[in-house]
């Protein structure tokens, strides 16, 4: 290593062998990747690559802190392998809303090139929903075509970035006015550019990259018809995705998609589990109706929805559930009824860690004759 600017000068690798026919030795050197090492073409013989890097005076890296692969060569004769880089991949993502998002049907119209794909590198496009609301919005309407849109506030975008707006994707290529002005292209991954209202919220979305492995000569064999590949991204909405695969040729196109003509505009991961507050027993008007939950972790809302055991007769039931002294949402069981609506949590802040969660009773039925209703449950789903 070069001990002054942190970079390697130089990249060695030593080959060893695990057959006695290969002979050990200095494989390879180079001050740029990658490095090129000859070995000869002998089925499964296994050889070990040791990368050391050295500096301006060709002092090397203890061995030990040098990386270490082993290649096994696969013997195959001019026209076995893979002689391209694979045709663009296609692929599903799926979310059991526990926190995890799948990868899945990875498949190729062709399988032509296919037999080396060794890994494929996943990008998702998501928004935090612990962050919601979006504090960014469009300060004026944007038309289906225009290429240049104005914030109500500055932005923290890059060029290069990925937002979403109602169910568009946009990738930014510009940014000026302090942040306040994006340069744009419309309708990417997939999705159609559309006009937009001012004050239009605006997401911008966060990429996370995960690589997932492969075995040789998987796809067209019977474990790649139920292929899935787990990720954990707890409390995302994801809105847009890439992949594409490599094998001993290089990369494929990059497969672009987008999940916002979905209800929630995305794939809501979520964390999973509820809470239940209840009231037992015949309903009055009554703040703090049953004692408070106490919230140890911050959680985005999937839904929130209240259920009775007995139904009112000669009115409704309203309900208001409160976050320390702010209102959440509110809920009304009709006449005759024995479900409340239901509140979708998109686009609500999230429930903060040390938050007290209350419900209040603001009307139940009471004129002579009618029934309030009995055993209240409320079900806040996480």
């Amino acid at each position: 290593m070069d001990f002054i600017s942190g970079r390697p000068r130089v990249m060695k690798s030593w080959v060893q062998s695990f057959a006695a026919a290969i002979p050990s030795g200095f494989g390879a050197i180079s001050d740029a990747s990658p490095v090129l090492i000859d070995v000869p073409n002998r089925k499964d013989a296994t050889v070990q690559i040791s990368g050391r890097s050295a500096n301006t005076h060709d002092t090397e890296c203890a061995a030990e802190l040098c990386p270490l692969t082993r290649w096994r060569i696969g013997g195959v004769t001019a026209g076995a392998a893979d002689t391209d880089v694979p045709a663009i991949p296609t692929f599903g993502l799926a979310s059991s809303g526990q926190g995890m998002i799948d990868l899945v049907s990875v498949s190729f119209s062709d399988l032509t090139q296919t037999r080396t794909v060794s890994a494929g590198t996943l990008s998702l496009y998501y928004w935090d929903e612990t962050t919601s609301p979006s504090m960014s919005a469009l300060a004026l309407g944007l038309t289906d075509s225009s290429t240049s849109l104005h914030l109500s506030s500055a932005g923290a975008a890059s060029i290069g970035d990925v937002m979403q707006i109602d169910s568009e994707i946009l990738l930014i290529q510009d940014v000026s006015g302090d942040g306040t002005e994006y340069t744009v292209i419309r309708g990417s991954h997939s999705s159609s550019a559309a006009a937009h209202a001012e004050g239009t919220e605006i997401y911008h979305l966060t990429r996370n990259v995960a690589i997932v492995p492969f075995a040789r000569d998987f796809f067209g064999s019977r474990a790649s018809g139920s292929y899935s590949h787990s990720i954990y991204l707890p409390q995302a909405r994801v809105a847009a995705a890439e992949l594409f695969v490599t094998n001993t040729r290089g990369n494929s196109d990059v497969r672009r998609i987008n999940f916002t003509s979905f209800t929630d505009q995305g794939l809501r991961t979520l964390s999973g589990g509820q809470i239940s507050i209840q009231v037992t027993g015949f309903l009055a008007i009554q703040n703090e109706a049953a004692p408070p939950v106490l919230l140890d972790a911050t959680h985005a809302v999937r839904d929130i929805y209240a259920v009775v055991g007995s139904a009112p007769s000669g009115g409704s039931i309203s309900l208001q559930l409160m976050i320390d002294d702010t209102e959440k949402c509110q809920m009304t069981i009709a006449d005759g009824g024995t479900t409340s609506n239901l509140v979708n949590g998109f686009g609500l802040p999230p429930l903060p860690a040390g938050s007290r969660l209350t419900l209040n009773l603001l009307a139940v039925p009471q004129a002579a004759g009618s029934l309030p209703g009995s055993d209240l449950t409320v079900i806040v789903r996480l």
